[in-house]
This record gives C-alpha cells, structure tokens and sequence, in this order.
C-alpha cells in the first residue's frame, strides 16, 4: 500500500483548486463566451445563410477550444505547484506573528519547502521523487512545529507584563522577606508567609519561561539551519543513495529535530496554559 504523505494530500486538493481555476480563468471565459456568441450568430444566419446549419460546428470547434485550454491547465505543473504552496501557506495566519524578526523567519521555512517541491518537479524519477515528498511531509509537520513556537515566542515578546513581572517580583519577594524577619510570630506573619510562597510560586514560573523561551529562540534558530541543510542534502541526493546512510541520517536528523521542537512547544504550552494565574 502506498502512503499517502501530507504532500499527497495537498496535491489532491490543490487539483480541486486547479480544476476551478481552469473552468473559471479569463482565457476559459473568453472561449466559452466567444463559442455561445458566434453559435447564436451562426444559427440566426447573421455571418450568411450558407453557415445557418452549421452552427453545431462552431460549438464543436469552441468546446474542442476548451478542452484543449482545460488540459494544458491540469497539465500545468507550475501552476499547480504554485496552488499547493497557497494551501499550504493558507494553514497559517503570519499576520499574527508581530515580530518582524520571526515572520521572517517562518517565510524562510516556507520557502525552503517550496524548493523542495521544485525538486520534485525538477525531473521525472519515482524512486527519488517518492522520497523527497517523504521529506516534504517531514517538512511540512516540522513548520507547524515551526509555527507553533514562534506564536508562543511572539506572544512573550510582545506581552509587557511578563517583563513588568520579571524586575518587580523579585523586588517584592526581597520586602516580603525582610517584614518576615520583623514580625512575630501571629496572622501577620502568617500572611507574610503565605504571600512569600504565592511570589515564589510566580518567580519559579516566570523563571521558567524565561528559560524555555531562550531554549525555544535558540531551537528556532537551529531548526531553521537545520532545514537549510535538509534542503541542501535533498537537492544533490541521487536516487541510488535512497537507501544509503546519507539518506539515513536525513531522515534522522529530521525526526530528531521534530522531537526537540515537540518538547519545547509542549513546555510553552505548559507554561501558558497551566500557570496563567501566577503570571497575571
């Protein structure tokens, strides 16, 4: 049984999409309209009576038009690459990543994909053609990985309060601190001590972010190199190296690199979604 890699699965919708446009695009339009015209005008007589009865050849001739141009669309691979990429792209609102910075860098992925997709294109191969799309399918769940973390990036970065919290905690911890070394023992100090562990609680938390959100700019950026290579690696692999240890290692380093970023989205989320009221 043939796998059916997340590529596959955008080319039968980009096929969707193609047919569409070639049934709906201005040149198809031209025709259609142009053979209705000249049929009405060829059976009325108006081009000369001798025509009148061949008016089904005229419509003969445009849908033959139509048929061709329809054709010559679906056979249209860079047409239809170029709807696979809108699909794909389509997955993803980049107009909620703010940082300029990020944007650019998930641009960079999405165009690394697309070379690789060109790859494919670039010559008729099976064996090696069935490999890259492997690899674009790798890819592909690599840049939602991508995605997903550089949304958790981008919302730190533009959330104020968490930088606000970040100086001030300690500084309030540090005060909490030396009341307790001033009060005696009563539900004075009890409150103090409660307060301490809730700031403690909130600079644990905030630390950790901190933390994650380096590891996860770091991986970012690593994984962005690492794509780089994937491609390079791709583009000069050869059909008789498929089941060689060079294609091996791609594709172990691949899995690694969707591992790690699987970790670290999953300790932003975490961080997000599991502490949210010791960071307001």
């Amino acid at each position: 049984m043939t796998l059916q890699y997340a590529s596959d699965i955008l080319k039968e919708k980009a096929k969707v999409r193609l047919r569409q446009f070639a049934l709906l695009r201005t040149e198809s339009a031209i025709v259609i309209a142009g053979t209705l015209i000249l049929s009405v005008l060829t059976g009325l007589g108006l081009l000369g009576e001798p025509l009148s009865n061949y008016w089904w050849l005229v419509t003969l001739a445009g849908l033959a038009g139509e048929g061709a141009l329809f054709y010559s669309t679906m056979q249209d691979r860079e047409v239809l690459r170029k709807i696979m990429d809108q699909l794909f792209r389509e997955q993803f609102d980049l107009k909620k990543i703010k940082n300029a910075s990020l944007k650019q860098k998930l641009e960079k992925a999405f165009e690394y994909r697309h070379l690789i997709m060109e790859e494919i294109e670039r010559e008729d191969n099976f064996v090696l053609d069935d490999h890259l799309l492997g690899v674009a399918s790798e890819l592909e769940d690599w840049i939602k990985q991508v995605y997903h973390l550089a949304e958790n990036i981008d919302l730190y970065l533009r959330d104020p309060i968490m930088v606000r919290d970040m100086n001030q905690v300690p500084r309030e911890l540090e005060e909490l601190e030396k009341q307790l070394r001033h009060e005696k023992a009563g539900r004075v100090r009890s409150d103090i001590e409660r307060s301490i562990a809730t700031k403690k609680k909130q600079y644990e938390t905030l630390t950790n972010l901190q933390e994650t959100m380096s590891r996860a700019m770091l991986q970012l950026d690593n994984t962005l190199s690492a794509i780089g290579t994937i491609y390079m690696q791709a583009r000069h692999l050869g059909a008789k190296e498929i089941d060689s240890g060079r294609s091996q290692r791609l594709q172990a380093d691949m899995h690694e690199q969707i591992l790690t970023l699987e970790d670290i989205t999953s300790a932003m989320d975490d961080v997000f979604q599991n502490n949210d009221p010791l960071l307001m």
